[in-house]
């Protein structure tokens, strides 16, 4: 449909003025739901992993065996995330879009099934492990969501997203760690069943929107193979193996904190609550700390303070004889956590080449996830056998020679990749 507007002969086009409004209304809408989305997903990574060690021992569950269900489910997810990626890549029926609401399905089914089981039993441990391996899958899933609107000509705004995300862990910290100590742990799995349907349901509305903005471009890019990317860059992949040092004691910490809480006289409530303030403080580091940071110091000299910080961490913790230390402790969450996580992508954006890049970043998250594989593999078994300050020692000693690593190898990873 075309309008003349008045002598000027101005030849409007209503369609087309139509379809870009259209497309502007679509986009606030997707970037509405990619943030919810990431509401959702964060809401349950602090179920499983600020509350999941409490929900199992209140069952009857030994904090060794919370520690092997932990390490089992970041076991299987290795090999889970490389099963889903390739999926993704070769099949023309299943998308990163479809496999996400499936991942997202079999989670809600998990978080169900979990409600009803009150005793510690094999049922529950499986379900259990399969649940987490699940979220622990789906995750990159979801941040891949992003790019591929991108394809398609729609401006995501990620950091928006990833804020919503922060934002979401920090409020059902506070509010699950209060309504636990309320009521029971059931509760906390209450939310995790109506945050993972949440989930399904945002999924599944963004499946439909990527199908109608979809345009159809084939990206084809240039593999590299594993034994490749290492080869040429043995540096930067030996300093992953001394950062999955540093994720060994920092997720040792952060998995078992209701311990560390428990053991200097707190209860579920303090818990919620330090994990909140952990959460805001780390949100306001990758906010406003480390492009202050970033923009004084090279990038170098960022990451070992981050590693030195993580350190440091740890030794407070071991000094931390009240809740009050442990409140202040988790201010050194804006120097650590904060100033590392940005920093390690852009380490990997600066010495990689090109089709390198995605291979790198593929690196980073294997650091944490075999951080938290062997961390809760043996944090269990330390404080069942040795008690609560054995572990904090075991995760001093962690982050201490993954600081040293990082002081070797810094230099070396810029200049020899």
């Amino acid at each position: 449909m075309r309008v003349w507007y008045g002598e000027s002969r101005y030849l409007l086009d209503i369609d087309f003025i139509l379809t870009v409004l259209e497309l502007l209304s679509m986009e606030k809408q997707i970037n509405l739901k990619h943030s919810l989305s990431f509401f959702f997903l964060h809401a349950i990574t602090c179920i499983i992993y600020g509350f999941s060690v409490y929900t199992l021992k209140e069952r009857g569950f030994s904090a060794s065996n919370a520690g092997y269900f932990l390490a089992a489910s970041s076991f299987i997810a290795i090999f889970l995330q490389i099963f889903l990626a390739d999926i993704c890549d070769k099949s023309k029926k299943i998308s990163v879009f479809e496999m996400s609401v499936i991942c997202a399905l079999l989670i809600f089914i998990c978080a169900v099934c979990n409600y009803f089981i009150n005793s510690a039993n094999a049922l529950l441990a499986i379900i259990f492990i399969i649940g987490t391996s699940l979220y622990i899958g789906i995750e990159p899933l979801i941040n891949t969501l992003s790019s591929k609107f991108l394809y398609c000509g729609i401006k995501i705004d990620f950091a928006k997203a990833r804020a919503c995300g922060s934002i979401s862990y920090a409020i059902f910290c506070f509010v699950l760690g209060y309504l636990s100590n309320l009521f029971s742990y059931k509760i906390i799995i209450v939310f995790f069943i109506l945050m993972s349907f949440g989930l399904l349901c945002d999924l599944l509305l963004l499946r439909k929107d990527y199908q109608i903005v979809n345009n159809n471009i084939v990206v084809t890019k240039q593999k590299i193979s594993y034994k490749e990317f290492i080869k040429n860059n043995k540096y930067f992949v030996l300093l992953i193996v001394f950062l999955s040092f540093i994720y060994y004691g920092y997720l040792m910490l952060d998995n078992f904190m209701i311990l560390i809480v428990e053991n200097v006289g707190g209860n579920s409530n303090d818990l919620g609550s330090i994990l909140g303030v952990k959460a805001i403080i780390e949100y306001l580091g990758i906010l406003l700390i480390y492009p202050f940071f970033i923009k004084r110091l090279s990038l170098n000299k960022v990451l070992l303070l981050a590693a030195f910080m993580f350190l440091s961490k740890a030794i407070l913790l071991v000094l931390s004889g009240n809740v009050t230390c442990l409140y202040l402790t988790q201010i050194i969450q804006c120097l650590s956590f904060s100033l590392m996580m940005p920093g390690g992508v852009a380490l990997a954006t600066k010495v990689l080449k090109e089709d390198e890049i995605t291979r790198g970043q593929a690196f980073l998250t294997l650091a944490c996830v075999f951080g938290s594989l062997f961390g809760s593999l043996t944090t269990g078994f330390i404080i069942d056998n040795l008690g609560v300050k054995y572990m904090e020692y075991m995760a001093v000693v962690a982050s201490f020679v993954g600081f040293l690593g990082f002081v070797v190898l810094i230099n070396k990873v810029n200049k020899n990749g």
